[in-house]
């Protein structure tokens, strides 16, 4: 639920959140996630092509790459149902409410899965988030 200062309270209190659409700026993307605690020694930039001549602009070390697609459905018309979250370190499943959210959500991927590399800031929204959501499911974080 969200709570909307100003506004008609019981109005608000019957709304789920929605993620609202984000600028896919690469700056833009940098500037937030160094907000949340990403090292500011990293940084989020485009890749035009993966072209092997398109792929030799993108800065090294590389450790993600944000690819947009529709969702894949089964031949019933539902969603797949693939389980990433034994793949890697970290895994957080994306919901409807944060579909709009999708590049925040292969960010933290990112990071969280090369905390070896990305140093969180101690006590960070990130570095916090990682410890308070290190048992939880894929579904629960």
């Amino acid at each position: 639920r969200v709570n909307m200062e100003g506004a008609d309270q019981a109005e608000v209190e019957d709304k789920e959140y929605q993620w609202p659409p984000l600028e896919s700026d690469p700056q833009i993307f940098t500037d937030y996630l160094t907000n949340l605690g990403m090292s500011s020694e990293w940084h989020v930039c485009e890749i035009f092509g993966m072209d092997d001549d398109c792929l030799s602009f993108v800065p090294k070390p590389c450790i993600g790459v944000i690819v947009t697609f529709n969702r894949n459905t089964r031949d019933d018309g539902k969603p797949g149902l693939g389980d990433d979250s034994q793949i890697v370190p970290f895994y957080m499943k994306q919901t409807g409410t944060l579909d709009n959210a999708c590049g925040i959500v292969a960010s933290l991927h990112a990071i969280l899965n090369n905390q070896s590399e990305i140093n969180l800031l101690e006590n960070s929204i990130l570095d916090r988030f990682v410890i308070g959501t290190k048992e939880l499911t894929p579904a629960e974080r």
